[in-house]
């Protein structure tokens, strides 16, 4: 977790230099492993370009990560007890292409 969060889940790989000191910038996002696990491959470097991340479809889009994030969440707070919950979507940025782009 980062910036006084308990919890915290991931996007991105690629900002590493903007780790706190302590955290190991090698260390791949939430979302890196989401992708992993749903069986999509990344590049022989090891990560996955943003090209083809805009390219997936919505169920696997990072929008769709947050928001599945999110709502786990809600659902595991106490109902008694505050919180706060932030949830930044990234997109749409460049490449500015996305799951809706044939509709």
């Amino acid at each position: 977790a980062q910036h006084g969060f308990r919890h915290w889940v991931s996007i991105h790989d690629e900002y590493g230099d903007g780790y706190r000191a302590d955290r190991d910038a090698s260390r791949r996002s939430d979302y890196h492993h989401y992708l992993l696990a749903q069986g999509i491959r990344p590049r022989e470097d090891g990560s996955f370009h943003r090209r083809t991340l805009a390219t997936l479809p919505l169920e696997h889009s990072r929008s769709k990560f947050v928001e599945r994030a999110a709502l786990a969440f809600l659902d595991r707070v106490g109902r008694d007890e505050p919180f706060v919950l932030f949830a930044s979507f990234f997109e749409p940025h460049t490449p500015h292409t996305g799951p809706f782009n044939d509709l």
